[in-house]
């Protein structure tokens, strides 16, 4: 199976009154999932925070560590994860655990999005953004197109393409038979043709 998750520990890798060390094989004779005779991970890193805090009310961080699941794992919710022999892996220290945190979020926000066969391109495409230099572009018959940050830039087309941006030095673009546009911010600009 080998299925790699991380686990959290109070300070100097001790759960639930367990101690663990680093690079090593644990093994346990079985039970169920939240009692004695099996050890628990997560798979995502962000779940381990809901057993043990970041920081903890004495001020010291929790340890962390990368585990693998070397037998099948059990779980009852699908966060939290039990099996009878586990590998710990290299503690991780603040920075590490952090490190682990983004590169998830990345995985399964960037790397598992769906692949361009898979996104609407319909006329009635519809997106959302927001941040500070956001910039989308859209097609499509009745497109709208929402974002907002400082230097925000949009470009759409469009029968009724309909498009609204906020900004200290918002930037929007768009053509159309019967093109809108709505711009807010100091210095905001608006340009068209129909």
């Amino acid at each position: 199976m080998n299925e790699k998750g991380y686990k959290a520990y109070d300070p100097g890798l001790i759960c639930l009154g367990k101690q663990y060390t680093e690079n090593t094989d644990f093994e346990e004779d079985g039970g169920i999932i939240c009692g004695a005779g099996m050890m628990h991970y997560c798979v995502n890193p962000f779940d381990v925070l809901n057993f043990y805090p970041l920081v903890r009310e004495d001020g010291n961080f929790s340890d962390f560590t990368s585990v693998t699941a070397l037998e099948p794992p059990v779980t009852e919710d699908g966060k939290k994860f039990a099996t009878k022999k586990m590998h710990v892996g290299a503690k991780l220290g603040l920075g590490g655990f952090v490190k682990a945190c983004v590169d998830f979020a990345i995985d399964k926000t960037i790397n598992e999005m769906p692949k361009p066969e898979y996104v609407d391109v319909s006329n009635n495409a519809k997106i959302g953004s927001s941040g500070g230099s956001a910039k989308i572009g859209s097609r499509g018959g009745s497109a709208k197109i929402g974002s907002s940050g400082d230097n925000a830039q949009i470009g759409s087309s469009g029968g009724s393409a309909k498009i609204g941006s906020s900004g200290y030095a918002a930037k929007i673009g768009s053509s159309g038979v019967y093109a809108k546009i709505g711009s807010c911010g100091g210095y905001a600009k608006i340009g068209g043709s129909g």
